[in-house]
Formats: structure tokens, sequence, C-alpha cells
């Protein structure tokens, strides 16, 4: 069943679970418990489409490195960030749930099975073919993974709206603006919410959902606690820090100098990266981790299958002058046009969790009178000196074996020089509200329970203490399909 909140007679309303936010977590969390057969109330801020007023709630501020304008990199209707999902999906690995790094936290509360049981029962919900499994390259020390871009990625809206109109069991609200909390001693009693004419609703439930996605679960939180006089969430003090994203750029070019070992490398011949369909996509091995102690990475070595000419010329004039004898064999091989190797290398970023990278409020207001986000995110010197580590050593491993050679970007090799990149990250927001196994060191616990109260959690990526490279978005589906046994089992407790 569907609503608009400024349609409802009764301002107030009961429900088994209050969820708030309706996008990929919200959605998934919703669908699951009235399939359980729960009473479900999904409040959703904007509509089923796009809406400018709905929009502009997402305005903020961003202190630090280039970043992406906070009402770009969110949507803020039915669906949520799935309306610009472009359908990644890379796998994750047992040790991305670890600490890589002395010092950097990065491992996560809770075993790696109890997430991977969950990957099988998310992938259900998208048009992913099966992946196939990592093959070790280059001595072992790195991976050829296989990255998948689904074709034709969901879009959480569209796909499920007629279900949930359908269904008996949950009740959308949209426009239902969440604006605040009523508790006793950290039991949430109700959750206040208004529509853009200011109308009011309250929803009481047993228990309350936060799905709100990475920036605006911290904020809203930040916002509870300053207007309630609480520290829900943050008696370690980590509430809306070590925020984290995947720091993305082109970091190089490369050719290739022997086909025939380049292809031993591959055991897929095509994927799909950026539409491009010539992409080989490489990460560290575990081998690789233990021995050069970096944070995940990922390479796509995207080949264009006509290189142009005057690049050719450039690369030749380059590789003549700095490496001669790779020069005239490059050369002979262009002259008997053989040559179909030119290209460029893509990355993707695990980031060094910090608490100067964080989600603040700031002074102006919206609508709702709360306090609009100030982002503070920067690449630390651990991000550039990983990004340097690794993509030397992919280049050595690859001119040791005559595969390719790799001319690394001048920002690369030299951290005294900006960052160049069209790309600064992946839209993914991660981490502000971050897992733990204990309130003086996280935000939720291992049910993604606030810490400090006995029914509100909090879904999304932003419970996520790291997430190695992979795109957020069918992790936080597994995450999310978890919390709903925990609810479940709450419920018919």
């Amino acid at each position: 069943m569907i609503f608009n909140l400024e349609e409802l007679e009764s301002p107030e309303l009961k429900s088994d679970a209050c969820i708030i936010g309706g996008g990929a977590a919200g959605i998934t969390l919703a669908r699951k418990l009235g399939s359980l057969g729960h009473d479900v109330i999904l409040a959703e801020g904007g509509s089923l489409k796009y809406e400018q007023q709905s929009q502009d709630l997402y305005q903020g501020k961003v202190v630090g490195d280039q970043y992406y304008d906070l009402m770009a990199t969110r949507l803020r209707f039915f669906g949520g960030a799935t309306n610009h999902w472009a359908g990644h999906y890379a796998p994750l690995h047992s040790y991305d749930f670890t600490n890589k790094v002395p010092g950097i936290q990065t491992a996560w509360p809770i075993d790696y099975s109890a997430f991977n049981s969950y990957i099988d029962k998310a992938r259900e919900i998208f048009p992913f073919r099966q992946i196939t499994p990592s093959k070790p390259v280059l001595d072992g020390m790195f991976e050829k993974i296989d990255h998948i871009t689904s074709p034709s990625p969901a879009r959480f809206g569209p796909k499920f709206v007629d279900e949930i109109k359908a269904s008996q069991n949950i009740r959308l609200i949209l426009h239902a603006n969440f604006t605040g909390v009523e508790h006793t001693d950290g039991n949430i009693t109700k959750a206040i919410f208004k529509d853009f004419l200011n109308k009011s609703l309250k929803i009481s439930a047993k228990h309350f959902v936060l799905a709100c996605g990475g920036i605006e679960n911290p904020r809203l939180l930040l916002h509870l606690n300053e207007t309630l006089n609480t520290n829900f969430g943050n008696k370690s003090g980590l509430l809306g820090k070590k925020f984290t994203e995947h720091p993305m750029g082109n970091i190089g070019q490369f050719i290739i100098t022997n086909q025939s070992n380049y292809d031993a490398l591959n055991f897929r011949k095509e994927d799909i990266f950026e539409v491009d369909p010539h992409s080989d996509f490489f990460q560290p091995s575990e081998q690789f981790f233990k021995k050069h102690k970096t944070l995940n990475f990922f390479m796509a070595m995207v080949r264009p299958s006509e290189p142009e000419p005057e690049v050719h010329n450039q690369i030749m004039n380059d590789l003549l002058c700095t490496a001669p004898s790779l020069g005239e064999k490059i050369s002979s091989r262009l002259l008997k046009k053989q040559l179909q190797c030119y290209g460029t290398i893509l990355t993707s970023q695990e980031q060094e969790p910090i608490e100067d990278n964080r989600i603040a409020l700031g002074e102006e207001k919206d609508q709702f009178g709360i306090r609009r986000p100030i982002l503070y995110w920067r690449r630390t010197s651990t991000d550039r000196e990983h990004i340097k580590k690794i993509a030397i050593e992919f280049a050595r491993l690859l001119a040791e074996k005559d595969i390719a050679r790799i001319k690394l970007y001048d920002w690369v090799v030299d951290s005294s020089l900006p960052v160049k990149t069209r790309r600064p990250g992946g839209h993914h927001h991660i981490g502000a509200t971050r897992m733990s196994d204990g309130e003086e060191s996280g935000v939720v616990d291992t049910n993604c329970l606030l810490y400090g109260t006995e029914n509100f959690y909090v879904a999304g990526s932003s419970v996520f203490p790291s997430i190695g490279t992979a795109s957020p978005t069918l992790p936080l589906v597994a995450m999310t399909l978890r919390l709903a046994d925990h609810l479940n089992q709450q419920l018919i407790a």
C-alpha cells in the first residue's frame, strides 16, 4: 500500500517495524519483514519520482580534496542511490574483513562467513551472472578478478513499487521526512515526520531502523543527539567519523609487449567497465598484503579496440627516447600493423579510515530545521603511498614477464603533486556509523543496534568498518537481509 503523508487522515500510525528511508536497504528490509508477516511502515522523504524540493534537502558542503557536490552524489526519491547505480559488482574476500595493515582498523567484528552466507540471497535480487573465481597471476602476488557491471542495473524503485503497492503488510508513506523521535531511556517509542507543507505524522513501532544512506545516517543521528541532549551511538566519539570512499582515478597508460603472454593472464576474454568490453581486472592477493602491508586496490586495464594514430606517435616518441630497445621492438610490430594494445589503467582503492574524514553539522539549516552536513574528506598520505607501492609492483612484474609496460602518471609516483582525476570516488559513502563489538569503539553493535538505545537500528553502508574495493550496494543488501533475520527473531520472541 502506498500513501502520501499529506493524504493521511490520522496523525499517528502503529506498526511492528518503522523503516526510515526508501533506498536499497530500506526497501530490502521492508520486503523481507513484510514477507514474514510483520506489519511494516516504510517512510520515504521523497516521492516515487525525482522532485526538486526533496533533492534540495541534500545540499551540503565539502571541505578538503576535490569531491562531488553532495546534491549530485545522492538521490532523494524512492529507490535512493540505486536510481543512478551503475551496477558494479566485484567479489569480497575474507581478508577484506581483517586488519591488513598494522595500526589501520579495517577489521569487522563479525566473521566473514556471517556476511558471506547472505551474499547468494542478495544476488537473487540482482540480474548478475555467476562470478567466476579469481585466478592467481604474476607469481601469486595478484589475482585476475571477475568484475561485473550489469547491463541492466536494478533500480529498486521501479523494480519493487508494484509489489509494495499490492502488499497487505507494507505501508509506504511518501513525503515522510524524518525529523525526530520520542524515547524513554533509550527505548524509542515514536518517530516523527513532516511533509513539505509541515503536516506532522508520528509512528509508533516495536523497532525502528534508520536507512537513509551513508551521509544522512550520521547526520540525522547527530541531529537527534543535539536536539534530545542524548549521546546515542557516540560514547566512542566516532559518530560521523571514519568516513571512507573508494578513491578512483586513471593512474597511467600501458602497452602490451607480448600479446600471448598477456592473454595467458585472462580466464575471460570480455568484461564490462564503463561500457568497454575490453577491460581486465586485477587486485593484490592475500600473499601481496602479507608481504607489502597495503589496503585493497583494483586496476582495470582498459584497451580500446583501435588506438588513435596520434597516441601511438606520442608513445613511440617516449619509448624511443627513454627505452630504445623496447621502442624498437614495439616499432617493428607497429610497422606490421600488429599493435592493438594501447590502453589506460583505471583504479579503485580501499581508503584508510581516519577520524578527520567525517560528517559534521554545519550552521545552515534545511526546511525542517536540521543542520545541513559538512563532509570533511581527503586522501591520506597512506592512501597515496599505497597507490604508488601497488602500481609500481604491478608494473615491475608485467615488465619482468614481457607482458606489458606501464607509464605511471607523475602524481602517482610523486606525492607532492596534486591528484589529477576526473572521478574522485565511486559515490560510495561508507563507515560513519561503524559497526563494532563494543560501544567504546563504534556506533552500532554486531546486529546494527545503535548503542545507547534498545530498539533503534541503522542499515546501509554507513555501518561497514571497511568494504575492500567492492561497490557497497550488494554487500549492504546482504547485511540488510542479515538484519531482517535478527529483527524477525526479536518480533516473534
